[in-house]
C-alpha cells in the first residue's frame, strides 16, 4: 500500500449510535514499536496452576460442572476468589463467577472444537438464569480475557460471569438512542450494513462484520440476523450459529497471535436490546488521546479487518 493510498483511508467515522468517533489510520501500523505485544506466556507447572485437574480443592466451592464419558470434569465454574463485587457487599453488591473451559493446560479456546464453544454457552446461559433470579440483579456480563494485553492474570483458558445489581452504562446508552430513534439500533445496524465490504460471514442465525467505528482494530461482531433481545431463550441451533462464527475469529486471531476481549451483555429487564457479542483483539492499548477524549485510534480500516477475518485459506492453515 502506497503512502497516498494509506492517506485516502485515513478518515474520523462516527460510530452507529452517536456514542463515539474513530479515527481510523493506516499509516499508523507503520509506525515504531518499542513495546511490541507479547505472545501468550507459557502455562505454569499444572501442579502450580490452580485450574488444572488435581488442584480443585484450590478454588472456591465448584458450582456445577460437565463430565467427560471418563466421569472427569472437562468443564467447571465457581465463584471467583477474587471478586469484583460479591452478595455480602450492599455497595457493591452481585457475583463473579469463573468457568473453566478446559482441563487441559496446552489448550485455549481457540484451540477447541465448536463442540466445546456450544457447551460453555449452555453454561453461560444455565449460569444467567441461574444469577437473574436474585431479584436485585439488574444486569449480567459473560466475557473471556486472553493473554495480558487482555487483562487476563491467569493462562489457564477460562472465561467469566459478572451479575451486578446496576445496570450496565452501556445498556442505558443504548437504550436512551433507541428511545430517540423508536427503533432497535442493531436492527438499523443490520440494513446499513447488507450487502457491505465489512461483513466477515453469516449463517442461517448470525452474521459476522467488522464495525464501521472500531474502537480496536480488527474489531468484529456477531450480530442475530433476525431481532432477538434475550440470550436466555437461544435453543441449541442458534447457539451452534453463533459457535460456528465465534471458533472460525478465533481461529484466525490464533495465526497472529492475538490477545482478545470478548463479551455478551444481558438485562434482566424485557426488551432491552438485539442479542449480539462483541470481539475485541487486543493488538494495541488505549493511550491518553482514547482515555481524554472517549474515541478511539485504529490502524485497521474495517474493510482490511474483514479480509482478514475471511481469508480462509489462511484459517485453514
Amino acid at each position: 500500500m502506497n503512502e497516498q493510498s494509506t492517506n485516502e483511508q485515513q478518515c474520523i467515522v462516527p460510530d452507529y449510535f452517536l456514542r463515539y468517533y474513530s479515527y481510523i489510520s493506516p499509516a499508523r501500523a507503520g509506525r515504531p514499536q518499542d513495546f511490541p505485544v507479547s505472545v501468550l506466556q507459557p502455562h505454569p507447572d499444572p501442579a502450580l496452576c490452580v485450574f488444572c485437574p488435581g488442584n480443585e480443592e484450590k478454588t472456591p466451592p465448584e458450582i456445577g460442572r460437565l463430565a467427560d464419558a471418563k466421569g472427569e470434569w472437562r468443564m467447571r465454574w465457581f465463584a471467583n476468589k477474587y471478586a469484583a463485587i460479591v452478595p455480602t457487599n450492599p455497595h457493591a453488591y452481585g457475583y463473579h463467577e469463573i468457568i473453566v473451559e478446559t482441563p487441559k493446560p496446552d489448550k485455549q479456546l481457540w484451540d477447541l472444537p465448536e463442540q466445546d464453544f456450544i457447551a460453555l454457552l449452555n453454561v453461560c446461559q444455565k449460569r444467567v438464569i441461574a444469577l437473574s433470579q436474585d431479584e436485585k440483579i439488574a444486569s449480567v456480563v459473560v466475557f473471556k480475557n486472553h493473554g495480558k494485553e487482555a487483562g487476563a492474570s491467569l493462562v489457564h483458558s477460562h472465561s467469566q460471569i459478572i451479575a451486578s445489581a446496576l445496570p450496565l452504562s452501556s445498556l442505558r446508552q443504548l437504550e436512551e438512542r433507541s428511545r430517540q430513534l423508536d427503533a432497535c439500533l442493531y436492527c438499523k445496524v443490520l440494513q446499513e450494513e447488507e450487502g457491505s465490504d465489512r461483513i466477515i460471514a453469516q449463517n442461517d442465525d448470525f452474521i459476522a462484520l467488522c464495525p464501521k467505528a472500531p474502537r480496536f482494530s480488527l474489531e468484529a461482531w456477531l450480530v442475530a440476523k433476525r431481532h432477538e433481545d434475550d440470550f436466555l431463550q437461544l435453543g441449541q441451533a442458534q447457539l451452534a450459529s453463533i459457535s460456528q462464527l465465534l471458533s472460525a475469529l478465533l481461529l484466525r486471531l490464533k495465526t497472529i497471535p492475538a490477545s482478545y476481549s470478548f463479551f455478551l451483555t444481558y438485562s434482566t429487564r424485557p426488551g432491552q436490546g438485539h442479542i449480539h457479542l462483541d470481539v475485541l483483539p487486543r493488538l494495541h492499548s488505549w493511550a491518553g488521546f482514547e482515555l481524554a477524549a472517549g474515541d478511539y485510534m485504529v490502524s485497521a480500516t474495517p474493510q482490511q479487518a474483514a479480509q482478514f477475518y475471511a481469508n480462509q485459506e489462511a484459517n485453514n492453515q
